[in-house]
C-alpha cells in the first residue's frame, strides 16, 4: 500500500427501521454519497442491504489516526443532504451507528471487499451477492468506467480476473447457511 493514501471501511447498522427498503431509497443514498464525498474520498466498494451500509474508501485528505475527523466529515454531510428524505430519527440512527476504521494492510482490504460484497446475501437481500444491484460487485468485475477505484481494487487481488475468480471461488464454497451464520 502507498503511503500517502489511506484506506477505511466504513460501516452503519441500523437499530431504526430499515433506510433501504426501496430501490429509490438506495439509489437516493448512493448518489448523495457519491456526489458529496467525491472530493475527498474515492469509493472502492459498497453495499446497501436492509438497514445496512458498508463501504472501503481510498483518501488522502485524512490520515490513519483520523478516523474521528472522517467520521464527523461523513456524518456533517449525512445530515445536511438526507433532511428531507429521511425522517430525522433516521438521520440520527446513521449518525449514531456510524463507525469507520482503518484498514492496515492489502489483506485486510481484500477481505473487507469480499465481507462487503456478501452482505446483501448475509442480510437475506438476495440469493446470490453477484447479482445485487446495490453492490459495487458487478461494477468492479465488469471493465466499463465507473467512479469506482477500480485499479486500486484490482490491484488488491491481483487484477481483474483475479478479483472474479476470488469471488468465484468463495461463492462456490459457501452456501447461505455458512454467508449467515
Amino acid at each position: 500500500m502507498k503511503h500517502d493514501i489511506n484506506y477505511f471501511h466504513i460501516k452503519y447498522t441500523g437499530v431504526h427501521d430499515e433506510n433501504f427498503n426501496t430501490r429509490s431509497e438506495c439509489y437516493a443514498f448512493l448518489n448523495i454519497w457519491r456526489t458529496y464525498t467525491e472530493q475527498n474520498l474515492q469509493t472502492c466498494a459498497y453495499a446497501v442491504a436492509g438497514n445496512n451500509f458498508e463501504c472501503v474508501v481510498a483518501t488522502r485528505a485524512f490520515g490513519v489516526h483520523e478516523m474521528e475527523k472522517l467520521k464527523a466529515f461523513i456524518q456533517k454531510m449525512f445530515v445536511v443532504k438526507m433532511r428531507g428524505l429521511w425522517p430525522e430519527e433516521n438521520i440520527k440512527d446513521f449518525t449514531d451507528n456510524l463507525r469507520v476504521n482503518a484498514l492496515l494492510s492489502e489483506k485486510e482490504c481484500v477481505y473487507k471487499v469480499f465481507d462487503i460484497h456478501t452482505l446483501p446475501q448475509r442480510c437475506g437481500r438476495s440469493t446470490d451477492y453477484r447479482t445485487y444491484p446495490f453492490s459495487s460487485y458487478r461494477a468492479l468485475a465488469s471493465q466499463k468506467t465507473s467512479m469506482l477505484a477500480k485499479p486500486v481494487v484490482w490491484q488488491w487481488f491481483g487484477g481483474r480476473m483475479r478479483f472474479a475468480a476470488f469471488h468465484q471461488a468463495y461463492a462456490g464454497w459457501m452456501s447461505t447457511k455458512q454467508l449467515t451464520a
